[in-house]
């Protein structure tokens, strides 16, 4: 289970009750945790916010998964700048052991154009999966006995017998 409680958003009701405001604060101020924030919440663009910052968000984490490093490390203002204007690294300079395509999936996963992204976290993962995984070991039970390693490589057999069981929720 992931859960995520660094996104605060304020909600405005009209005197007529009938819009709803869903900014990312009421101040000008994006809220969230900065290394997992999408250009938009950092942007603060004044549109809506949709779903489309979880989807950015999960990118974030499957790359830190996949490599053991987030896509940008340092100081608070040069992750935001990461994430609202500059492209991914290529997640195999952190984990050689990835296949060539997980630096396509990332650049669309962390695209600073919402649209651009996966419609789902559905699509992201299955896409993730079938790139990472051979067809043969999707649906594989969960052994319980898999623990990651602090080397990336190590984790991604960890996450080659794991992630069916990721892939069966979705």
């Amino acid at each position: 289970v992931i859960t995520d409680f660094g996104l605060a958003r304020s909600l405005e009701i009209t005197p007529d009750g009938s819009d709803l405001s869903t900014s990312s604060s009421g101040f000008g101020l994006g809220l969230g945790s900065p290394g997992f924030m999408a250009p938009e919440q950092i942007l603060d663009d004044k549109n809506p916010l949709t779903s489309a910052v979880d989807r950015y968000a999960l990118g974030v984490i499957a790359f830190l998964l996949l490599t053991g490093h987030p896509p940008i490390e340092g100081p608070i203002v040069d992750i935001q700048y990461f994430h609202a204007h500059l492209n991914p690294p290529d997640p195999r300079k952190f984990n050689p052991a990835l296949p060539p395509k997980v630096k396509t999936i990332f650049s669309r996963a962390l695209a600073k154009i919402p649209s651009d992204r996966y419609s789902s976290a559905g699509d992201f993962i299955s896409e993730l999966i079938s790139v990472i995984l051979p067809s043969e070991n999707i649906g594989m039970p969960l052994s319980g006995k898999e623990k990651l390693s602090p080397k990336p490589q190590s984790n991604l057999q960890s996450l080659q017998k794991s992630s069916s069981e990721i892939y069966k929720i979705l």
